[in-house]
């Protein structure tokens, strides 16, 4: 599920929420059927705090910092405000055409198996007033090393 769908009333939002779940238990969520208030160790374990948070944060991400989903949804939260915020001022066709440019910029048909710098979309989507590591030190940790041979075999089904 996309971070739009998750936040609907949020469309003006600059900072993305830190939980995307609630993160309290109470006792009476864990309190045994026929002895109420008191915790029920067989079904729910012993309680304790880390128990408590990792049973939170399970439908939220399996226990992660709160920063880290604020970080992983920083780039999204930003441009999802740019486009409503160009939809505003300038209509509709604006972030359209700025989503169309995006796609259209990112469509590579030569070599599909090969990452290129897409200066192009760096420019859509404003990241080319800043320097990144990526930028000029080629990434060669993780990749495998392709048969560009194959993978053009492959595309046109030779």
């Amino acid at each position: 599920m996309s971070a739009a769908a998750q936040q609907p009333d949020r469309p003006y939002a600059i900072v993305p929420t830190a939980h995307a779940a609630a993160t309290s238990t109470s006792t009476s969520e864990t309190s045994h059927p026929v002895h109420k208030g008191i915790h029920d160790t067989m079904r729910y374990g012993p309680r304790s705090l880390a128990f408590e948070t990792a049973s939170n944060s399970s439908g939220a991400g399996g226990g992660v910092h709160p920063l880290q989903n604020r970080l992983e949804q920083w780039d999204e939260t930003r441009d999802r405000l740019n486009l409503n915020l160009q939809r505003n001022m300038y209509g509709l066709g604006a972030p359209l055409r700025l989503l169309m440019d995006r796609r259209i910029a990112s469509y590579n048909p030569h070599f599909p198996s090969r990452q290129v710098s897409n200066f192009h979309l760096d420019i859509l989507n404003g990241r080319d007033e800043s320097i990144e590591p990526v930028d000029f030190l080629p990434s060669e940790i993780g990749s495998e090393i392709v048969d560009i041979h194959a993978q053009m075999e492959k595309k046109h089904k030779i």
